[in-house]
């Protein structure tokens, strides 16, 4: 294929380190902008560190990269009570700021990361495909869902490429195990420290979880399908309840564990398996990694960083 170059906002994070490094290992040209370095910075790897209100340093990026990758987020899935208008508006409004720069840069390819789950709410049926019908149960859902709109309408008008990516929950080596989101990284660590793992209720909501590598191989293929646009799901097809999650990971340690049950939180959404037939149908992909060995992997990976 002919090299590429792809700029990802908001590219520091778990998400972002991964698919920069199977960009490059493709030869494409990458850039991160971030507020934050990534934590290990790779020699082929242009970054842009600042804020996205940064005008000249934005337009600088964007320039550069004809591809825009957006993984940005400014707060959490579930921001306290008195921050869901802030929260909303800064994003919203962030996103907006960011597509117009990059049209206005004459941009040819515009992909988002929105929600394997929020933006479904709780489907009538599993696992929920692209076109089932979206009810958003949190300010988080109805946020992707609005940057999803957004994006399309500016596609339709302007004229450029455009894909919605909705992962699924996307673990393995390199993932936060610091942080207060990622239940496989977090309860690793925590059962491998002797700490308790918290979980929401009874541990009975059902979510899907896919291997980083895997996550990474269907971002790529998308990326090089010239006929894919729109939304795709990216998951694994299967659901796992929180509880068996948190039970296997002990298992993988090797240690005990103890789970303090917290109380479930306004839009938390208790059953998301994604549908991945039309990616498989486009692209060929599938998830090659079994829950089981992405685990073991992991935790090899994390063992000597605790």
């Amino acid at each position: 294929m002919t090299r590429s170059s792809i700029l990802l906002i908001g590219g520091s994070g778990f998400l972002g380190t991964a698919l920069a490094e199977g960009f490059s290992r493709r030869e494409w040209q990458v850039g991160i902008f971030d507020r934050l370095p990534p934590r290990e910075p790779k020699e082929n790897v242009e970054t842009f560190i600042g804020e996205l209100s940064e005008a000249d340093l934005l337009q600088r990026a964007l320039a550069q990269y004809p591809r825009v990758v957006y993984l940005a987020q400014s707060t959490a899935a579930a921001p306290a009570a008195d921050r869901l208008l802030s929260s909303f508006t800064v994003n919203l409004e962030t996103f907006l700021k960011v597509l117009e720069a990059a049209i206005c840069a004459n941009m040819e390819e515009f992909t988002l990361f929105s929600s394997g789950g929020a933006v479904y709410g709780e489907p009538s049926k599993l696992p929920v495909g692209e076109d089932d019908p979206k009810h958003p149960l949190s300010p988080y859902g109805v946020l992707k869902m609005a940057m999803e709109q957004y994006l399309a309408m500016m596609a339709s008008s302007v004229g450029f490429r455009h894909l919605c990516l909705r992962p699924s929950n996307p673990y393995g080596p390199g993932q936060n195990f610091e942080g207060p989101q990622g239940l496989v990284a977090v309860s690793m660590a925590r059962i491998a420290r002797g700490q308790p793992v918290s979980m929401l209720g009874e541990g009975s909501a059902i979510k899907d979880y896919v291997y980083i590598d895997d996550f990474v191989d269907a971002v790529i293929r998308l990326l090089d399908a010239a006929e894919a646009s729109g939304s795709f799901n990216i998951g694994s097809g299967q659901g796992r309840s929180v509880r068996d999650v948190i039970d296997l990971v002990a298992k993988t340690v090797g240690k005990d564990t103890v789970v303090e049950s917290k109380p479930k939180w306004a839009g938390d959404v208790q059953s998301s398996v994604l549908a991945i037939d039309k990616i498989t149908s486009l692209t060929g992909w599938k998830p090659t990694t079994t829950f089981e060995e992405g685990l073991a992997t992991t935790w090899r990976w994390m063992s000597p960083r605790l």
